[in-house]
């Protein structure tokens, strides 16, 4: 237990005695959702932010005897960059938005994907909703209650009501796509969604 506990410290104890240090993502069971988490608190255990991004660029570099190329932004050198929104090291809503390799890019879904989050008045009357949350997991909230949005590649889906209502009841789907600072789509209604 004392190993699981003390292992995100690690990098900041080598860190801090002058051992060189890479991260790689080798290992991991689900990398693309276990590898960031674990960095993030790696830094909130004392590895500065700065130190994680050498860890992931000029030090693989060094270790492989390719200090000279890729690793840095730096003219005549291989350009590999990551934008992200939000800070990788320290924000948890944070996300890899668009990678570029040797200059080219390479979107993914969060690139692609909206922030629906605000305040929205319904073209069709007075009614008025706020979708809080965060960028990645919004909800729509009314009267109290609090609805998940889930993505749908560009859209993005509510089931109404919120809680599991009684079989047989009603239910409801909104699907709506961001556009032009507009959220457009439609409402879906069956007797078993």
């Amino acid at each position: 237990m004392q190993h699981w506990e003390q292992a995100p410290s690690n990098l900041a104890w080598l860190v801090g005695a002058g051992v060189p240090v890479a991260v790689t993502a080798a290992g991991l069971k689900e990398p693309s959702k276990e590898f960031w988490p674990r960095l993030r608190q790696a830094v909130r255990r004392g590895l500065a932010p700065q130190q994680a991004l050498a860890a992931l660029k000029t030090q693989p570099a060094a270790f492989i005897g390719q200090s000279d190329q890729p690793g840095s932004l730096e003219p005549g050198r291989i350009a590999n960059i990551v934008v992200s929104r939000g800070d990788l090291f320290t924000d948890n809503d944070a996300a890899v938005e668009l990678v570029l390799v040797d200059g080219r890019p390479l979107p993914n879904d969060a690139y692609r994907q909206s922030d629906p989050r605000g305040r929205w008045a319904v073209d069709s009357g007075s009614a008025t909703f706020v979708i809080v949350g965060t960028r990645s997991a919004p909800a729509l909230e009314q009267d109290g209650i609090s609805c998940e949005l889930a993505a749908q590649g560009d859209a993005w889906v509510m089931r109404l009501p919120c809680t599991r209502p009684p079989d047989g009841a009603p239910r409801a789907a909104i699907v709506v796509e961001l556009r032009d600072e507009r959220l457009t789509g439609t409402v879906q209604t069956t007797a078993a969604l």
